[in-house]
Parts: structure tokens; sequence; C-alpha cells
């Protein structure tokens, strides 16, 4: 809002201020709630009917079946609700604590890194182009951490077996671009304008389940830091994410 002076019309004036915060708070509340709502109501069906099969007289292998269903399931809402929190913890926020001087190949092996041990698994061979040292960007490397390893989770997720990820990092005027470039199906039309929408998934390589919050996460992430992220078709098949950061 305009700086209105100490004043009848300046308290007035914020007055209208707060008051549009406070409903668009309700709204953002409702609209969060009504979501996970919807989200939630799957595996809680699903843990409902394995729990009350479990107590008939079943086979072992049927027995196992269920367990593994009901901890899949589980595991899925605790995914849920731990980004639900990372998220609405994003969104509330205007603007970066203490921002710092990184390095994005740096904060780009930390996240290989520790994704390591799920690419080893899923036999994907990874092709890197990053350079050392000489670009630099400014932010919070806790939240730029995250969001790559989302980017690199859902590559991987969506990646086939033994496939091939290739990761590098590039400037372009005044921006370092982080690209992670998979060979998976790609997105289709239909869902291209709808991939960043809070719990909105597309099938996996692996047959598993998202949470649909991973995107939308990075999103929040990249315009904090006055950055910006898109999902490029890739010639050949795949997707690439770009996310793309202000220089330092």
């Amino acid at each position: 809002p305009p700086a209105l002076g100490d004043n009848e019309i300046g308290r007035v004036g914020e007055a209208m201020a707060r008051l549009r915060r406070a409903l668009d708070g309700k709204a953002y509340v409702e609209d969060y709630v009504q979501a996970l709502t919807h989200e939630l109501k799957s595996p809680t069906a699903a843990i409902a009917g394995a729990a009350e099969l479990l107590g008939e007289d079943l086979a072992e292998a049927d027995r196992r079946r269920f367990l593994a269903n009901i901890r899949n399931e589980a595991a899925r809402l605790q995914a849920l609700i731990e980004r639900m929190l990372e998220l609405a913890e994003i969104e509330n926020r205007d603007a970066l604590d203490c921002p710092q001087v990184l390095d994005p190949a740096a904060l780009l092996e930390e996240a290989l890194d520790s994704l390591a041990p799920q690419l080893e698994r899923r036999g994907i061979r990874l092709i890197r182009a990053l350079p050392v040292g000489r670009i630099q960007v400014q932010g919070d490397a806790l939240l730029l951490h995250r969001a790559l390893v989302n980017l690199l989770d859902n590559a991987i997720n969506h990646s086939p077996a033994g496939a091939t990820l290739e990761v590098s990092l590039q400037t372009a005027p005044g921006q370092a671009r982080c690209s992670i470039c998979d060979r998976g199906p790609g997105i289709p039309d239909y869902a291209r304008d709808r991939v960043f929408e809070r719990f909105y998934c597309l099938p996996r390589s692996d047959a598993g389940k998202g949470t649909g919050l991973g995107l939308s996460f990075v999103q929040q992430i990249a315009q904090l830091h006055g950055g910006s992220i898109r999902l490029d078709p890739r010639e050949g098949g795949g997707t690439c994410a770009v996310l793309s950061l202000p220089l330092a």
C-alpha cells in the first residue's frame, strides 16, 4: 500500500491493508484444508481397508501384502504432512532472512551426493557439466539444497531404470541456470499448465505415487530468491527442469 502518513487517512489505509491480509489468509487456509482433506482420503481409506482385512483368517502371503500396503500408505501420509509443513513455511515468507553468496555448482554436487544411493539403486548413469568457482548466486543454502534435491528426486523417479540423467550449470545474462534433464516419458500437453499445482501428480516410472507438492515447493523457493523454474520438453524424449537464479 502507498505511504499515506501518520494521519486519519493513513490509519484507514493501514486498517484496510490488515483486513486484506486477514481475508487472504482465511482463503489460503480454506484452500489448503480442502486440498489436504482430499489427498488424505485415499491413503486413509487404504490403511483402514487393509487393517480390516488383517482381522480375518488370511494366508501368510496375503497378510504380508496387506501389512506392506499399510506401511506404504503410512509413509505417504507422513511425506504429505512433512511437505505441507515445508510449503506452508515457505509461502508465508516474503523475503530471505540472511542471504549469502553461494556456489551453485557446490550446491548441485551436495544434492547429487545425497541422492547417490537412489541413483545407484535405479542404475541411472549421471552426466554432469559443472564449472567450479566461476558462478555465484545469493540466497539461502538450505532452501536451495532442498529445491535441487526435489528436482533431482523428481527426475530420478520419472526415469526408467538404467537411463541417463544429465546435470549442468550455465550462465545467461544476469542468471545462473541449473538444468536437470531426464529421459522419462515427458510431460503430456494436457498437464503442462498444471505441473506446479499443489497435489498434481503424473504417473512415475517406478509405479509409485508422489505427494504432488515437490514442484510447487521448488517454485516457491525459486520465487523467494527472485528466480524461476520451468520444465521444458527434451528432444528425443524426457524433460529438462531449469532452475534460474539471479547472479550475485
